[in-house]
């Protein structure tokens, strides 16, 4: 933004914005960034997701333009990920579909609508203590789960042991395996 637009603190001396901020292109893409990209934007009801299905949509096409899948499975959670294939940018789901597996139809990897284990995210223990962090993570070619790997505590570091991955503040299941895991 060229021209820094003052906001008096007292309301009392309140003032519409100038014409400038409205027209401007600059201002407009990066409030965009700022603003529209890092809040929730409403896409409907709860209703238009059932249960072990999948759900494509665009969040605010031709502004955003960000193309989501809202899946939900037995537990009822819904969960929202992208619809865009990490590998070669296939959109994944093009119609609403009754579904418990999104598979890409360019090359049949498959996503899981609980996600993936990323670098720098927790691991937790059974009773949810944090006892280290991923390191990598992506999904197998050969099995199409999500693997990773990462630092355990030493007295955690068991073959089997049940782990949990914090992604996006949900637990996610895991078992710390022998390698090599793919």
């Amino acid at each position: 933004m060229k021209n820094k637009i003052f906001i008096d603190p007292d309301i009392r001396k309140a003032e519409t914005l100038p014409a400038s901020f409205y027209k401007n292109s600059e201002t407009f893409d990066l409030l965009k960034e700022k603003i529209f990209l890092k809040s929730w934007q409403w896409v409907g009801d709860e209703s238009l997701i059932k249960k072990n299905s999948a759900y494509p949509l665009t969040i605010l096409d031709n502004y955003l333009t960000e193309p989501v899948i809202l899946t939900r499975l037995e537990d009822e959670d819904i969960n929202c990920i992208s619809n865009v294939c990490s590998h070669r940018g296939n959109i994944l789901i093009e119609k609403p579909s009754k579904t418990k597996k999104i598979i890409c139809k360019y090359h049949g990897r498959r996503f899981s609508e609980k996600g993936i284990a990323r670098k720098g995210y927790k691991i937790l223990n059974k009773n949810e203590v944090v006892i280290g962090n991923v390191t990598s993570g992506t999904i197998s070619p050969y099995s199409t789960k999500s693997i990773g790997m990462g630092y355990v505590n030493f007295d955690e570091n068991k073959i089997s042991n049940s782990i949990y991955i914090e992604v996006r503040n949900k637990k996610i299941k895991a078992v710390i395996c022998k390698r090599p895991f793919i």
